[in-house]
């Protein structure tokens, strides 16, 4: 450490020293003349401490740049006082640092506490200054760094002083295992910037170049979560523990990210963002401090360290944030210590989890956990909310990436690592930059995705390998399931580990420890595994369907196309893998047979009144409920079939059930694309939106989120409202058919109008729409075709339908 004086006489440059095992140093910066009062204050202390001691020979400094490892740290005691009326002062004497000086304002009562806080300071500078004075000028101590104990100059002030300094150097010289003690003292003002630079390493080690993708985090690219709000709530009201729970791929690790970016400047947290793993709490933070300070830290440093910080009174709040908690691992353990070693509230705990109960419950799941017993508080991530789409529209719009009508209403457009694909594809465009051009994004997710997957990770062969190998035990795994499970699949992919094949097995660990897979168990007791890149995923099921499919066509196309159609109905994006699979096959073999297209047509989708059956459904909090449905009525039942709450009348809700919709949505997909035989304007995908366009109910996947859609029901008719925008994969489909320059485009209108169909005529008015909006090409057309044509057909079917059922 190099030291400097701003005032009293100094005999030559201040002296250095060093030690092999210490790497703080601290250079002295000019500073402005102290405020009066602190001034004062100091004078008071001095004559205390030193009543028999030349005042001419002690010389004070109050602005220091601390280095700590590699880093830099400015502290000025001028600013401090301003600002919360507390500063720290060195004090030299003959150019040796002799004292550390805390000074509180006069109307601060002095405590215990205040001397270990200047003990931690003292304990930053090599050599360790020998002496600790505490004073608010109406009290004053001083004692000895070392061991807090009283110390008198006595009269003899020359002789007493110049044995403390020698004494100081010789223990610094024979012992300088310091580490967590020098730099991380409960008390000093450094620990919360070392918390702090090391959660921002962490993140920038996570976050990928815009574009680049395969890491948690994108630059430039920040979804604000509710669930951010909430953790915050629960750490100010004073929990312990906060488990932040989800599914996988939902953003959790934004919302610690977002929760310590929040918490960056604040004064009552300072949080420190970790990677779940194998190695254990207090090993981890050790290694993390090690690599910051360049010097030894044990783990045994750190839980004395957490111990003492836990119960201190003054300064942020630790929040140790680990994103990935696996129950049963080592970093496990340490917290079950933690919460039953009944550590300080001055240590806080939020941790990521696939499934908060698992660590909230131990051995038969009845018995709750130490983590538990400490008022554990679970927040729970899903998709975006309406809220929180709103803010991520804003997000995306300052990047170019603006939404069609409707968008808002679509389900794949609430999963945050969809926004994460578009705003990733449009980084990529040759000359892109933030915030010029405007990109129109479709109001429901298409086969780009499969695009954007083939071009992004072409370098990715050996995880497109084991993803393929993945997507073939997806494939074969036709057992029976739980209820809880086939919920799951709805709306995410996993995979049980029972079903894996050797092959797949083998390539676990290494996908994991790269990021591209999570395992858990889930409350059935199934061990699952989860891909974490679901656009590349979504490529491979389409690939081993289309190659599975190839091969039973050869026998039998039509039994080929039922086979892949029931294997992905209830599927999470079964349309997309079902469609991306036939556009395979047709490029594989340059050719397609017609019969596939036709067996598809002719599965029409259901509508089953729901009279008396008993159903399960996803709750908001991802909880399964079982209701048993009789007569209009309905009940809570447990996996036995027995009521465990009271029955309630439906009234409106809808009691209708929807099956086989997986076929006519993939060819809604499917004919997003342009597809001829001969003449290009004898349009095959044409054909098919006249005939799939007739279905009497929405074509949407079910994807377990309460997301509204405006439905109207005309008669035996269930409508999508205009206002709902081209969420469907046909009606999207449609959109694309009638914004091009077609030269077939009204024939076509007419012959949808001629079927009579109230259903496709529903959705040419919701297409017109869109086309008059986003294609300014195409407005004027649309919106004559619009309103000459469909919009008095829709009065016409609306008035024809009512009176049909006897619902005018």
């Amino acid at each position: 450490m190099t030291n400097s004086s701003r005032t009293g006489a100094a005999k030559g440059p201040a002296k250095r020293k060093t030690s092999a095992a210490a790497s703080t140093a601290a250079k002295a910066l000019a500073t402005p003349p102290l405020e009066a009062h602190l001034e004062a204050l100091l004078g008071q202390a001095l004559a205390v401490a030193f009543p028999h001691l030349d005042r001419a020979k002690i010389r004070h400094q109050t602005t220091l740049k601390v280095r700590i490892g590699r880093d830099v740290k400015t502290f000025d005691a001028n600013e401090k006082w301003e600002g919360s009326g507390r500063a720290d002062i060195l004090l030299f004497y003959k150019d040796r640092c002799l004292a550390v000086v805390e000074v509180k304002r006069a109307t601060v009562k002095l405590t215990p506490e205040d001397t270990a806080q200047a003990q931690s300071y003292a304990n930053q500078f090599t050599p360790r200054p020998p002496l600790v004075i505490v004073t608010n000028g109406a009290e004053t101590q001083v004692v000895d760094s070392a061991t807090g104990e009283p110390w008198s100059a006595g009269t003899d002030a020359e002789k007493a002083v110049a044995k403390l300094v020698k004494n100081a150097a010789t223990a610094a010289a024979a012992n300088m295992k310091w580490a967590v003690e020098v730099l991380l003292g409960p008390g000093a003002d450094i620990w919360p910037m070392v918390v702090r630079d090391r959660t921002d390493e962490l993140i920038a080690r996570r976050t990928a170049p815009a574009g680049q993708g395969r890491k948690p985090f994108a630059e430039g690219l920040s979804l604000p979560r509710d669930a951010t709000q909430k953790v915050l709530d629960h750490l100010r009201a004073g929990k312990r523990f906060v488990l932040v729970d989800g599914p996988p791929l939902v953003g959790k690790a934004n919302v610690l990210r977002e929760l310590a970016q929040t918490t960056r400047t604040s004064e009552a947290f300072a949080v420190l963002l970790m990677r779940g793993g194998s190695t254990g709490l207090y090993q981890s933070i050790a290694n993390l401090l090690a690599n910051a300070l360049e010097w030894e830290v044990t783990a045994d440093n750190v839980r004395q360290w957490l111990r003492r910080l836990s119960r201190f009174g003054h300064g942020p709040t630790l929040v140790l944030a680990i994103d990935g908690l696996e129950p049963g691992d080592a970093m496990a353990r340490d917290l079950e210590e933690l919460a039953d070693a009944a550590f300080g509230d001055k240590v806080r705990i939020v941790a990521s989890i696939d499934d908060a109960r698992r660590i909230l419950f131990t051995g038969n799941s009845r018995r709750h956990s130490a983590i538990n017993d400490q008022g554990a508080e679970t927040v729970t991530v899903g998709r975006l909310s309406a809220e929180e789409f709103q803010r991520a529209e804003t997000a995306l719009a300052e990047a170019g990436i603006h939404f069609l009508p409707g968008a808002a209403r679509s389900a794949d457009y609430r999963a945050p690592w969809v926004l994460r694909l578009l705003y990733d594809g449009l980084a990529r465009v040759p000359g892109y930059a933030p915030g010029e051009g405007v990109f129109l994004m479709p109001a429901s997710l298409g086969l780009s995705v499969v695009d954007h997957a083939r071009t992004s990770f072409t370098d990715q062969t050996e995880v497109m390998h084991a993803y393929g190998l993945l997507a073939r035990d997806y494939i074969e795994d036709v057992g029976d399931e739980p209820e809880t499970l086939a919920l799951t699949r709805s709306y995410t992919f996993v995979l049980r580990r029972a079903a894996l094949s050797s092959a797949s097995e083998r390539c676990l660990d290494r996908l994991e420890a790269d990021g591209w897979l999570t395992r858990y168990r889930n409350e059935d007791g199934l061990d699952l595994v989860a891909p974490t890149t679901p656009e590349l995923f979504i490529s491979e099921l389409a690939l081993a369907f289309s190659k599975a499919l190839e091969t039973r066509a050869k026998t039998d196309p039509a039994s080929a196309a039922r086979w892949m159609a029931t294997r992905l109905e209830g599927s999470c994006f079964c349309d997309l893998i079902g469609a991306q699979a036939i556009r395979d096959l047709m490029h594989r073999t340059g050719s397609l047979d017609w019969t596939i297209i036709e067996t598809l047509l002719a599965m029409k989708p259901e509508a089953h009144a729901m009279t008396d059956t008993t159903v399960a459904l996803t709750l908001p909090d991802k909880q399964i409920a079982r209701l048993r449905i009789q007569n209009g009525r309905a009940w809570r039942v447990d996996k036995s079939g027995r009521q465990t709450g009271p029955a309630f009348d439906l009234e409106d809700e809808s009691q209708t059930s929807y099956d086989v919709l997986a076929p006519w949505m993939m060819l809604g997909q499917l004919s997003a694309y342009p597809m001829a035989a001969g003449d290009p304007n004898n349009r095959a995908d044409a054909h098919i939106l006249l005939q799939i366009g007739q279905a009497p109910l929405p074509l949407l996947r079910d994807t377990g989120e309460p997301v509204a859609h405006l439905v109207h029901d005309i008669g035996e008719v269930s409508l999508l409202c205009r206002d709902n925008g081209a969420i469907e994969p046909a009606t999207a489909s449609i959109v694309r058919l009638l914004g091009r320059d077609w030269v077939h485009a009204d024939s076509w209108i007419e012959a949808a109008i001629e079927t009579g169909s109230l259903a496709l005529v529903n959705r040419v008015m919701i297409a017109l729409t869109a086309v008059h909006k986003s294609v300014q090409a195409r407005a004027e057309w649309a919106d004559a075709a619009l309103n000459d044509r469909v919009l008095p057909t829709m009065t016409i079917l609306m008035d024809a339908e009512l009176a049909s059922t006897g619902a005018g």
